[in-house]
């Protein structure tokens, strides 16, 4: 189902792609920047999504709290996963 290489456009290498489809080393550099003030802001904000609705429904102490807080926590817990994988 996959055409042939002879059907297939010729597209690399570009200005800022090499021919191995790697980011030419200017565009690395510019993609692994990212100030310190982002992630520990992003770092914060996962910490207080997976705590905060799980104190919240220790507030409210209703079972439909509770039940909201394990759906709303996981939210948190995937920032937690994609952070620690893209460390």
């Amino acid at each position: 189902m996959v055409p042939g290489p002879e059907l297939l456009p010729a597209v690399l290498p570009t200005d800022r792609l090499s021919a191995r489809a790697r980011p030419l080393p200017p565009i690395r550099q510019e993609l692994r920047r990212i100030a310190n003030r982002r992630n520990a802001v992003t770092v914060a904000g996962a910490l207080l999504q997976s705590v905060g609705v799980v104190v919240a429904a220790a507030a409210v102490d209703r079972w439909w709290a509770y039940a909201a807080a394990v759906l709303l926590a996981g939210r948190g817990f995937a920032l937690l996963n994609i952070l620690g994988h893209e460390a």
